[in-house]
């Protein structure tokens, strides 16, 4: 494995002869933050080298022995870097070196997975940290139910929602959302609303992302009224809508052919002083161009490029 290129405060530490397992370890963290997992291999393999030499009499430094930490901070720098086949790969070898891993280490697992949309290898994880009698927090089974519910499977999702309440934690904000978001991915915005409903009456706050998630789910079957309602729920609720909002209600109307109300809610966007981005003027265009209006599709591409924004 070739050596890393570090800056040449990090050079001079690693160079000391008193080397400690402190020394590695803000040198594999340091690699870890910059994203580059491969450098805090590097700097683990010689911490590790190190502490075979001192096992053996030699003649490296002491008190450099590899602890779960060391383990655990490469592999949530592979999770975090996409890569969670290797951050698993990582936790074997710590169970190989004859470490335990720990809360933190398996929930960087899940979290690798979960993230890559790899709901079954996230929610195996979760099963196997439970199995080893460590209690998951909130965010472990939280990432198990989005991963579920980016994949459309509203049935595994509330199963690992129920497995999460039946665990003695209480869902979160972002646990409810990605239930309504597992919903409104299939455009089933009858039990996104029954899911919303629920967290609200358990006394969990919706999200602007919560609300922004419903609508869209309302543009699948364009449902200019239910998406309406909900835009004004989120508002009473005291939620202030967002871009991403207003960019879901300019769908919903755009899918179901309505250029004049798309138009007027890209209005109320600005009125709501935001900025207008590439998705509110692509989905402008595409209705346009849908119905046969060419002037009304140049005219707005026009718009867009002189906003200074990149056409798709």
């Amino acid at each position: 494995m070739r050596p890393p290129v570090m800056p040449v405060v990090q050079r001079a530490a690693l160079q000391r002869c008193s080397h400690k397992a402190k020394t590695f370890g803000k040198l594999i963290r340091s690699a870890a933050r910059a994203a580059l997992p491969e450098d805090a291999i590097w700097f683990l393999e010689q911490q590790r080298q190190q502490e075979r030499e001192v096992s053996t009499g030699g003649s490296g430094g002491k008190n450099v022995a590899v602890d779960i930490v060391s383990y655990a901070t490469v592999i949530d720098a592979f999770a975090k870097a996409g890569q969670p086949r290797k951050a698993e790969e990582w936790l074997c070898k710590a169970q190989e070196s004859g470490l335990r891993p720990d809360v933190t280490t398996y929930g960087a697992v899940i979290n690798g997975y979960a993230k890559q949309g790899l709901a079954t290898e996230a929610a195996a994880w979760l099963q196997t940290m439970v199995a080893e009698r460590f209690p998951p927090s909130a965010a472990a089974y939280t990432a198990v139910i989005d991963a579920w519910a980016k994949r459309g499977n509203q049935e595994q999702a509330a199963i690992w929602l129920s497995k999460m309440e039946d665990a003695g934690i209480a869902p979160s904000t972002a646990s409810y959302t990605a239930m309504v978001d597992s919903c409104a991915r299939t455009g089933d915005v009858v039990s996104g609303s029954a899911w919303l409903n629920d967290m609200t009456a358990k006394g969990v706050v919706p999200s602007v992302v919560t609300y922004s998630a419903l609508i869209s789910g309302c543009a699948k079957t364009g449902d200019l009224e239910k998406a309406e309602q909900i835009f004004r729920e989120m508002i009473a609720s005291g939620t202030r809508p967002n871009i991403v909002s207003y960019n879901a209600m300019i769908d919903v109307c755009a899918r179901r052919g309505d250029s004049t109300m798309a138009e007027r809610w890209l209005q109320k966007l600005m009125e709501a002083n935001l900025e207008p981005d590439a998705i509110s003027y692509t989905c402008l265009i595409k209705c346009k161009a849908k119905l046969g209006d060419a002037p009304g599709a140049v005219r707005w591409l026009q718009e867009m490029v002189g906003r200074g924004l990149a056409p798709d």
